[in-house]
């Protein structure tokens, strides 16, 4: 299980305060780690057109935790990418494959 699969899972159960901050921390330090992972899995998906830009994201941040939409899991919507054009660069040569 990937980091951001166990995250995603945490967040759309509602817990992930559960794990990452103590029940004895202010609801205000639970809301802003929720902001910021929600942020963040926006910022994370392979696709750029489906990331929001530094504007947006610092606008988010910004903005109120209750008008966040939360993403759909980055790792589910995400195709494994191959890569297509690569170049090796190695001591005896370059190497395209285009």
């Amino acid at each position: 299980m990937y980091f951001t699969d166990m995250v995603y899972r945490h967040l759309t159960q509602t817990k992930v305060y559960n794990w990452m901050v103590s029940p004895q921390k202010r609801r205000k330090i639970i809301d802003i780690a929720r902001k910021i992972i929600i942020i963040s899995i926006w910022c994370i998906h392979a696709n750029p057109s489906d990331r929001p830009s530094i504007s947006k994201a610092i606008e988010m941040l910004e903005g109120s935790l209750e008008l966040l939409p939360v993403s759909p899991n980055p790792a589910s919507s995400s195709p494994i990418a191959s890569p297509r054009n690569f170049e090796i660069i190695s001591p005896s040569g370059t190497f395209t494959n285009s």
